[in-house]
Order: structure tokens, then sequence, then C-alpha cells
């Protein structure tokens, strides 16, 4: 349960923390207008819906754990993206990364609640799941206001590439760890 509700809770701090200010990066600081702004959220949103039925399927093959890792570190490229080439065409590019980024966490992280405790379990791990996902939200819409006020939009952004990069890496370790004591329990290869 805690890989789910610390992925939950990261999930929610960054990108309550971005996207609270994305917008202003993209049209004070890079220099979009408002309409180019709003057509670059909508190629992430639109490649969301085919995106998260093949992170469902590839979730199916390689494991629930490694699946929310790498899209943690889709969203760790795409925040650097953001910093680093935020200008077209490339930008247009980390958007479709993003739309995988974000149905990489969704769809697998629904399907891991349900997953990760007992029939009878499942209604208290969902509540759990979607608290930590709310208290991310929270701090993350606070902190990254913030941190931009006191700092500027590249190192709120970076920073908070690191704390995804640091989640996937957390992930990344304990799918491992799970998966050589599932092979340890069956007595298989180690």
């Amino acid at each position: 349960m805690a890989p789910l509700l610390i992925a939950a809770l990261l999930w929610s701090l960054v990108t309550g923390a971005v996207y609270a200010v994305w917008a202003n990066y993209m049209v004070t600081e890079i220099g979009y207008s408002r309409t180019q702004m709003s057509r670059l959220w909508a190629v992430a949103s639109l490649s969301e819906f085919p995106l998260m039925i093949a992170a469902g399927w590839l979730s199916d093959r390689i494991g629930r754990l490694p699946m929310l890792s790498l899209g943690f570190v889709a969203w760790a490229v795409v925040f650097l993206g953001y910093i680093v080439v935020p200008g077209m065409p490339w930008i247009v590019a980390i958007q479709l990364v993003r739309g995988f980024a974000y149905s990489a966490f969704t769809a697998t992280a629904m399907t891991y609640a349900t997953e990760v405790r007992a029939r009878a379990q499942r209604g208290q791990a969902s509540g759990l799941y979607e608290s930590a996902g709310g208290l991310g939200s929270i701090l993350g819409s606070s902190l990254g206001g913030s941190l931009t006020q006191f700092t500027s939009f590249r190192t709120m952004i970076g920073t908070n590439a690191i704390v995804i990069s640091v989640g996937a890496a957390y992930l990344a370790l304990t799918a491992a760890y799970h998966r050589a004591t599932s092979r340890r329990a069956l007595g298989g290869p180690r």
C-alpha cells in the first residue's frame, strides 16, 4: 500500500505545483499567446485517451510499479522539456510525452488501487489513495505558486523534476524488491 500512497502524493504534488502556474509560464515567460497555450494543453489532453489504453496494456505486461516508475520518468522528461526546449516544435513532442505521463499514472494507479488490497479492503485502499492524492494537490498548488514567486518558474519546475525523479527511483527499487521477494517465495532464480 505504501508505494501507491507515496506515488499518489508525489504525482499530485508535482502536477499541482507545475500546473498551478503552467499557463502563466507559457504566456509570460516563454511568449506563447493564450490561444497557443490552450492549443498546447489540448494536444496533451487529446492524446490521453489513446495513450491511456496503451498505458493500461503496457502496465499489464510489465507490472504496476514499473509502469508507475516509467510514468514518473516521463513526468521528469516533461518538466525538463519545459525548461530546456519549450519552443516549437519541441513543445508539441513534450506535450505528447505529458499525455503519456498522465495516462501512465492514471490508468496504472487506478488499477493498482483495486489490486493492492483484498476485495473487502478496496474501499479503504481507495479512500487512502484519494486522500494521499488530495493532500498532494493541496500542497503542490500552494507550494508551486510560492516557490515560483520566491525563485522563478524554471527553478520551481526543475525542483519538481527532481522530486518526481526521486519518486521514480523509489518505485523502481520497490518494484525490483517485490519481484525479487516473489521469486524467492516461489523458489525461482534469484
